[in-house]
């Protein structure tokens, strides 16, 4: 499982830009606000290529704190769509990618 942390662009706005880095999931929290982490999902076939991502974050947050944010995807840069509620506080909504859904869609069509 890979995870990405995230940081708004330099002009202080609401879009949140991930970057891959090689810390565990475990050292991410005293490492960052918030980040990501990604985990394959199946299809109706039961092909494993879906990706969906959770948003997590280091202190405990309001779910509607989180939604203000618009996310992009760690594989093409588009935006994400919330797909998933919150676990906790910490561990918040789940996303994915409608852009990368489609090609992987795609590929196996």
């Amino acid at each position: 499982m890979s995870s990405y942390d995230l940081h708004p662009y330099k002009n202080g706005g609401k879009v949140l830009r991930p970057q891959n880095v090689l810390i565990s999931e475990e050292h991410m929290p005293r490492n960052s606000d918030l980040y990501l982490t990604d985990r394959l999902v199946s299809d109706k076939d039961g092909h494993r290529h879906y990706y969906r991502y959770r948003l997590h974050t280091s202190d405990p947050t309001p779910f509607f704190d989180t939604m203000e944010y618009d996310i992009e995807c760690p594989r093409c840069n588009g935006k994400m769509r919330l797909c998933g509620y919150p676990v906790d506080s910490y561990t918040q909504g789940e996303y994915r990618c409608p852009s990368c859904d489609e090609k992987e869609a795609g590929w196996r069509a």
